[in-house]
This record gives structure tokens, sequence and C-alpha cells, in this order.
């Protein structure tokens, strides 16, 4: 079966993760060989055949085969494109997209954010020893999205890589294009070890982000605060505010998270626990906003806490 390096497919790059990947990986390794070094040849002497591929073409597919072994965690492919990349002096500071294998969907990722989310601690490692920059954020043809490695880390739960981030240059306190900071992610996503060891690391819990309400009602897609517009009777605020500004204690409230806003409360609000956002609202606010199929014994905890 024969890979043709100047294509956007490659067999190895869409085969399922069950199916003999090894087979494609050395058949690559192979043709990437004799190809490149007879392009290179071609070059110097200043040939042009048929057989003669396109520098540009050659380093799209490597790096589409790099993102794919991120995917599959196939530390051989991953350690074969990193090779390819180097041969063509190519760092690893650029964005790709891709057809998600592992979890559906399509998006932009650098190859670190793409490795932080999976959880890919080696690979993230491997990334950051060899000059990926730790706060380059994935970028769609020039437009960034905000988003870093450690914001990946964050919503996807993943301590282990989050830790080895914070250790090696990650801005705890960026925010994405939404206002999102790392933290805001975590808070989301109730991963509260991760928010712990960020604000043990400097992560800022009075930085707010501001969100619309029709934005609001789409929160499905980033964590458990879409609950707050349910259609639960027993919802005790019937207005509804143009848009919403929260910092990490109304985040955690909205969220329903007792534990974190005990201790949000007691190291950093207890001065000013009523404190209110533009639109006039506090954590309290946030707090008695009952979602559907809640657990009223931690929702009681919550609201007595605020």
């Amino acid at each position: 079966m024969e890979v043709f390096l100047g294509a956007k497919v490659c067999p190895y790059l869409h085969a399922p993760e069950s199916k003999g990947t090894d087979d494609y990986i050395m058949e690559f390794r192979g043709v990437f060989s004799i190809k490149w070094s007879a392009s290179r040849m071609d070059s110097a002497e200043g040939n042009c055949t048929s057989e003669t591929f396109d520098t540009e073409e050659i380093i799209r597919t490597v790096r589409t085969m790099l993102i794919h072994a991120i995917a599959l965690n196939n530390t051989e492919g991953f350690t074969m494109a990193l090779e390819a990349l180097e041969e063509l002096n190519i760092g690893l500071n650029w964005s790709a997209f891709s057809k998600s294998i592992v979890l559906g969907g399509s998006e932009w990722n650098t190859p670190l954010t793409l490795a932080a989310k999976l959880g890919r601690t080696s690979m993230v490692a491997t990334f950051l020893q060899k000059g990926a920059d730790p706060n380059l954020c994935s970028h769609c043809e020039g437009i960034s999205t905000g988003r870093t490695a450690l914001h990946e880390a964050c919503k996807s739960g993943h301590l282990q890589v989050v830790d080895y981030l914070r250790t090696h240059g990650c801005n705890v306190n960026m925010s994405d294009t939404r206002g999102w900071t790392p933290i805001h992610r975590a808070i989301c996503q109730d991963n509260t070890d991760i928010v712990f060891k960020l604000l043990e690391n400097g992560a800022d819990p009075r930085k707010s982000l501001s969100i619309s309400s029709p934005d609001v009602k789409n929160l499905d897609v980033i964590g458990r605060a879409s609950l707050m517009f349910s259609t639960n009777p027993y919802k005790l605020d019937p207005t509804t505010p143009s848009s919403f500004e929260w910092n990490c204690l109304s985040l955690a409230a909205n969220c329903h998270q007792p534990q974190l806003v005990t201790k949000l409360i007691q190291e950093y609000f207890h001065e000013d626990l009523d404190c209110q956002s533009p639109s006039g609202r506090t954590a309290l606010h946030e707090a008695v906003n009952l979602p559907e199929n809640l657990n009223l014994n931690e929702e009681i905890n919550v609201q007595k806490t605020t």
C-alpha cells in the first residue's frame, strides 16, 4: 500500500487504532526516507522529476501524522513524526485543523494543546523540552482562540498535565477570547482538585469573565453552568440580566460546588462576600438558581455558605 507524501491523506492517518497502525508507521518511515532524500538530491542537482515532492506538502503530511499520533497515543508514530519535523527544520509552534478521532468534532489545535487536552503527559513533556511555547494559543488562520495548553488540561481534568505545565512557564491567569482563564474552565467542569492546585500557585480568584445571556443558555457545551436556566418551578430569581459577570466565587456558586465556595469565602472573599457584579448580582444570586435534578442537600449547603 503506497503512502503519498504530497497528499493530505495517507492510510496511517485514517487507520482505526485497532487496525495495524505499526505497519503503516513502518511503511511511512521507509517511503518518507526515500522520497525526502530523493527530493533533496533532485533539488541540489537542479532536477525536477515527477517523483520530486513539494516540501510544503511533505510538511503538512508530517504535521498531520503528529496530530494523529497524539490522538491515538501511538508513541512510535509520535517519535517518527518528531524526527521528521526536526529533519525538515520545523518547530512545534503551529496549529492544525483536525477531526478528532478520540473526542469527535473538528477544531484547531497546536500539538501541545491537543496533548494536554488528552492527558498525554509524556508527550507534553517532550514538546516543552523541544521548545514548544507553553503559552501559545491555538489559532485559526491567524485568529487566536486564546486557549492555551493549560486551558485544555484544566477543562479535561488532567491534574498531572496541569502540574507539569504550571512548573514549565504556563500563565495561570491567561484569558481566552471569551474571557475564560484556566481556573474558570476547571470550576465549570467540577475539577476541584485542579482549582485548588491553581489557587495555590497564583491563580486570581477575583478575575472575572463576562458572557451574554444567550451564550449562557448554550453553556451545555462548556460545563455545568448551563443548568442555571432551568424550567424548575422552584427557581427563585425570575429576572434575567442581559449579561453575566462571574468571578470564581460566583461561578462556583452557580455550578453548585459547596466545598469550593467554602474555601473561596474563607481564604479570599471573607471581607467582601456581598460584592456585586455590574448587573447587581452577588454569589448568593447565583447559588439560588435551582437547576433541575439538583442534589438539594448540596444546594442547601451552598446557600447557607453564601
